[in-house]
């Protein structure tokens, strides 16, 4: 995944942690925003994840049984079992 590492990684990175000190100028994030910029990577992340699972569903009929995507499924209903939100 190119937007995890290299140099567009690390100017995202530093996006963020602009947009969240106050620190990132108005038009700068104007522009970010236009282009639906993802705020927080955490969330960006669980929707790659979301839509990776449901494509399997849809195509396998069934949730992952094993690998990375079984592992993030697991622990979505541990989060649900405890109430995270």
């Amino acid at each position: 995944n190119q937007m995890s590492g290299g140099k567009l990684g690390l100017w995202v990175k530093k996006q963020r942690a602009l947009h969240s000190r106050g620190s990132l100028p108005e038009l700068k994030e104007t522009l970010l925003n236009k282009l639906n910029f993802e705020w927080s990577g955490n969330e960006a992340s669980w929707y790659r994840n979301y839509d990776e699972v449901a494509a399997f569903k849809k195509r396998e009929g069934s949730l992952p049984r094993n690998g990375r995507l079984c592992m993030w499924v697991d622990n979505q209903r541990k989060l649900f079992k405890f109430g995270a939100k």
